[in-house]
């Protein structure tokens, strides 16, 4: 919790007017960082794209390996599959936040080396044969992916500034899940129509022919993927320079931009209103696109009885093609307007018109098939949309560095719990229900995230206008006031940061009357003066 004394003694003035993005931003060449930028989205934006790309495929392979028969191949029982699923995610979350640790000490190059792992993972579950094999390989991968996502967060955090996070994150996010469910759906069909490779037969030339997919990759990305941008070869040292600077416009003043791994930044990370609060709802968004993800085949299986194996395959295709691309054009709005608590809101309100479609329509019958396959595309684009605002959110708003490396991690690993959950609210013996039980808890969750969010967005407001009455002036006479970060007096959630606020400031400040007339370059000049 925060607290609302301050001293009298300090220069409540000077730190009141002190702006810390404005100061460092104005030392900033515009025509240097845009063109730096555009390589970091030409380069750096790509692979981590593609990084997540082929993480989620294999994550969510087990889909439409399930659908193609593997539970009957495999002879598990009526949750053993659930079980399989579940394990995983147990792992991920305890391992993911040292992950993040050791990412921040030993480098990014921890990421494709995952990714090489999880790979070989994937190719050998090919072979397995019974429940204990399944339990295992589903263990392995959770503990070598449990790099990705910290890693991947942690990179955009020290690519990007903080009003840039939102939509990058929903491109990376949205574009790899979405299109690799889409891809592996197709692909899927494609391989159980096909019949065999050798002697490689139905669900497992999935993880045959996607294993050697992403072991591919991975071989690429060991020699492309990017070191840290003030290290890395794709940098000049003039770059190097600047993607510094744009570092420090993002940070409280005289803070380390780079320091040592140490306990009050990782305490400060574990104790703090706010993560908990960004922890919760990445749970319920887990919930939703890991549910859908894992269980969008089975869905599809209670409303089309008679669709063959390849047709919902096909059939599943949709959902994650078109959520995708609901994410990110509200990913977009939300990052451009400083509103990703908004965008939080909203993905909920569409999740929550999605599991009422599903749990008030019958779910037997063809009335209402195609209205609870429509429920699909805006469920899944619900869920697209505010877990990567929720992630940005959180991202933007951790300072210093090492609360930064763990806070990507503790967010997706503790929203692990989402995933758990999900595993178990669609189980075989509900599927007569239409899975009443699963859409019913997703509403429920669905109700409490509009409720924590909007919590949330009024604390941070608070906390910026005491923050700008001087409320936090007394944090300076603290003992290592540079390792302060989000708690400095000078630093503001970037909830209550708006683009139209920016537009007001870079008018007035310009003496510019035609504020409806603004130019596309006008509006980028705002943004990076203002933020």
């Amino acid at each position: 919790m925060e607290h609302t004394s301050h001293s009298p003694s300090v220069d409540e003035k000077a730190v009141n007017t002190y702006d810390v993005e404005v100061v460092d931003s104005s030392s900033i060449e515009r025509a240097a960082e845009t063109r730096l930028l555009r390589k970091i989205d030409c380069y750096v934006l790509p692979l981590v794209t593609l990084v997540y790309w082929v993480s989620f495929l294999d994550r969510s392979n087990i889909s439409n390996a399930r659908a193609a028969g593997m539970v009957t191949s495999l002879k598990l029982g009526t949750y053993d599959f659930n079980i399989g699923a579940c394990l995983y995610y147990v792992v991920y979350m305890c391992c993911e936040p040292f992950a993040g640790l050791l990412i921040k000490k030993y480098g990014f190059i921890l990421v494709p080396i995952s990714i090489f792992a999880f790979s070989s993972i994937t190719l050998g579950t090919t072979w397995i044969q019974n429940k204990s094999q399944f339990f295992a390989v589903r263990c392995l991968l959770g503990l070598v992916e449990a790099f990705t996502m910290p890693g991947l967060s942690y990179m955009l955090s020290r690519y990007y500034r903080r009003h840039e996070l939102a939509v990058r994150f929903g491109i990376f996010m949205l574009v790899a899940a979405g299109f690799s469910q889409a891809f592996g759906g197709l692909l899927s069909g494609a391989l159980v129509k096909l019949g065999h490779i050798g002697s490689v037969t139905s669900w497992r030339l999935i993880f045959l022919v996607e294993g050697i997919i992403t072991l591919g990759v991975a071989v690429v990305l060991l020699v492309m993927f990017p070191s840290d941008p003030t290290t890395t070869r794709l940098f000049n040292q003039a770059e190097k320079e600047l993607a510094r600077t744009r570092i420090e416009a993002d940070s409280p003043p005289d803070s380390n931009q780079k320091e040592p791994i140490n306990w009050p930044s990782i305490k400060q990370s574990l104790i703090n209103l706010n993560m908990a609060a960004y922890c919760f709802m990445y749970i319920t968004n887990s919930m939703t696109v890991q549910g859908l993800g894992i269980f969008t085949t089975s869905i599809l299986q209670i409303i089309y009885p008679k669709a063959s194996t390849e047709h919902i395959q096909f059939l599943s295709v949709g959902p994650q093609a078109v959520g995708a691309v609901i994410g990110i054009i509200g990913c977009w709005l939300a990052g451009r307007y400083r509103r990703q608590g908004y965008g939080v809101i909203f993905g909920a309100m569409l999740c929550l018109i999605a599991y009422i479609i599903l749990i008030a329509t019958p779910h037997s019958g063809a009335k209402y098939a195609n209205v609870r396959f429509f429920a699909l595309f805006i469920g899944t684009g619900g869920g697209y949309l505010y877990g990567p605002c929720i992630l940005a959110w959180a991202l933007s708003n951790a300072s210093p560095d090492t609360m930064r490396s763990i806070t990507g991690a503790l967010v997706t690993g503790i929203g692990s719990f989402g995933s758990i959950a999900a595993t178990w609210s669609y189980i075989a013996t509900d599927a007569h229900t239409g899975y009443r039980i699963g859409n019913a808890l997703n509403i429920a969750m669905g109700v409490t995230v509009v409720v924590v969010c909007s919590a949330l967005i009024w604390y941070q407001k608070k906390e910026n206008a005491l923050r700008d009455a001087g409320g936090r002036d007394y944090r300076l006479e603290e003992p290592n006031p540079e390792l302060l970060g989000r708690h400095h007096p000078a630093y503001r959630y970037t909830s209550e940061q708006t683009h139209l606020h920016a537009l007001c400031c870079y008018a007035f400040a310009h003496r510019r009357s035609d504020f409806f007339s603004l130019s596309l370059a006008d509006h980028n000049e705002a943004d990076m003066t203002c933020y």
